[in-house]
């Protein structure tokens, strides 16, 4: 349970399906837990760590990266504007592209 989770439960983003399905509310969090008739799944940190080392989706998001940025060079090449929009999500993309490419081989 982390803080990420905390600020769903409080947003109303989990959903509990046990006999109804209903949005859980912190208060209503409290009172199933004390009545244990939440079941909570047992992950470990090997798990986890598998789970987050999709060298795929890593190769794929490296590919789409790098053919957005050639697009908004060639376009830039050819006299054609590009949209502030565009200009944002190439910084992204590019801060995005060297973030992966540092930790691709180090497994963080």
């Amino acid at each position: 349970w982390t803080m990420t989770h905390a600020h769903f439960l409080q947003m109303g983003g989990f959903h509990l399906r046990l006999e109804y399905t209903s949005v859980l509310n912190p208060r209503k969090f409290d009172e199933l837990i004390a009545e244990q008739k939440i079941p909570f799944p047992k992950v470990t940190k090997a798990k986890i760590k598998t789970a987050n080392d999709n060298m795929l989706f890593k190769w794929v998001y490296l590919f789409f990266t790098i053919r957005f940025m050639y697009q908004c060079i060639s376009r830039h090449m050819q006299g054609l504007k590009l949209a502030p929009l565009e200009i944002i999500t190439l910084f992204h993309f590019h801060v995005r592209c060297m973030e992966v490419s540092l930790t691709m081989f180090n497994g963080l």
